[in-house]
């Protein structure tokens, strides 16, 4: 029995590193150099990864085999049965026309007013409104600089004073001028840094901050679960979806050589009329316009599966990743 539990742990283990054999390596971020979102600040280092980011994002309800370090499974009624005319969040559902304010919901967002369910392409997802506030007067010989943003407002902003001098700020080698912006780690929806003065290198605030990332309320994120989509990430420890990968009737299903020890669950991930077994990948995808190389998506965790994309990001996508786009759906 112990070698067995050992011969599905092992093949769980070189499934991962097929991630890792197609450049799609995940690397945990150093905790005193990267700002971590406080749900998981308590994680544990194996359950890190971005399924179980999404499904945090989408209140679903961890369920765990004997012997599991992490979750096997996610019980998500939000993503089972979704309904064209009804929105989505944190676990509830709205009909359309429903609005979110301030006092019902919070939005992991200091910017948002409130929200409203509305119409989007064939589906419904909540259009938000940015936060009416005036900004504090500013000391002469100060500025606002803003972080990129969906949302943008004081709260999503740094104060630089530099009194008359040239500001300059020197990450990994690179030097930025005031006001420019960069990405501390590979996945740039994670993290976001403004040169202001007083960086000092260090990757807290009030010069970096983390992206918001809450799928139920980007529209097309939203309309894209309720067609069954699947979200696509940059990296393994990514923590925003970049695209989603719709089910097709050209999908089939890469069946795993050995099946890992969560399989024993029975947990399977639903793809469109497809039904993979937890270690099992879907058929070659490539995102739209030809913006990534071929993507690997895996039944890792259920309900869901999900993709790693390899992918070549330009200054422009870049910037709409940022501003909590989605780069388009499945071709």
């Amino acid at each position: 029995m112990l070698l067995t539990h050992m011969v599905f742990r092992c093949s769980f283990i070189l499934l991962t590193l097929c991630y890792c054999s197609e450049g799609l390596e995940y690397k945990k971020p150093v905790e005193d150099r990267v700002i971590v979102r406080d749900e998981e600040v308590e994680d544990k280092p194996l359950c890190y990864n971005h399924i179980h980011k999404f499904y945090r994002q989408m209140k679903c309800e961890p369920e765990t085999t004997p012997g599991a370090r992490c979750p096997t499974s996610y019980k998500c009624p939000t993503l089972e049965g979704r309904k064209n005319d009804s929105c989505y969040y944190d676990g509830k559902e709205y009909p359309l026309g429903a609005n979110l304010t301030l006092d019902s919901a919070d939005f992991h967002s200091p910017c948002i007013q409130s929200c409203q369910c509305v119409q989007v392409l064939e589906e419904a997802g909540f259009k938000c409104s940015v936060r009416e506030q005036k900004c504090e007067a500013l000391p002469a010989g100060c500025k606002r600089l803003p972080f990129q943003s969906s949302y943008p407002c004081c709260h999503r902003a740094v104060t630089s004073c530099n009194k008359g001098e040239k500001v300059r700020c020197k990450f990994n080698g690179i030097t930025y001028d005031e006001g420019s912006k960069f990405y501390p780690v590979a996945d740039f929806t994670c993290i976001q840094c403004v040169c202001a003065a007083g960086f000092n290198g260090s990757i807290s605030p009030p010069y970096c901050q983390q992206f918001p990332c809450v799928p139920e309320l980007q529209t097309v994120a939203s309309a894209m679960l309720t067609r069954g989509c699947i979200p696509a990430y940059m990296q393994m420890g990514g923590c925003c979806p970049i695209s989603f990968r719709c089910p097709r009737p050209t999908d089939t299903i890469i069946k795993a050589y050995v099946k890992p020890m969560e399989s024993i669950s029975g947990k399977v991930c639903k793809f469109g009329n497809l039904t993979l077994e937890i270690g099992d990948r879907l058929s070659t995808w490539y995102m739209p316009g030809g913006r990534g190389r071929e993507t690997l998506c895996y039944c890792l965790v259920p309900p869901l599966a999900s993709c790693l994309v390899r992918f070549h990001v330009t200054p422009e996508e870049r910037m709409a990743l940022s501003e909590g786009e989605i780069l388009g759906e499945a071709t």
